[in-house]
């Protein structure tokens, strides 16, 4: 479910996939079409991830940064 991922720094690919699996989990359980992940170590952003669609009629993929 993952749609779009903005940026990765040095985090390991085998936390990453285990996020995207507990977000894929939670979106299940949860109904959610949407959601965002930020992760940080030590003030430094190392994953910042959207999962699903903003608008799923359109496809329109979930950013991983919110826009105002």
């Amino acid at each position: 479910m993952v749609t779009w991922a903005a940026s990765l720094s040095s985090f390991a690919q085998s936390p990453i996939r285990e996020i995207d699996e507990a977000v894929d989990r939670f979106m299940q359980i949860t109904a959610a079409t949407s959601a965002t992940v930020a992760v940080s170590v030590n003030g430094d952003m190392v994953l910042s991830q959207g999962y699903g669609f903003v608008d799923s009629k359109q496809r329109v993929p979930t950013r991983p940064v919110a826009t105002m």
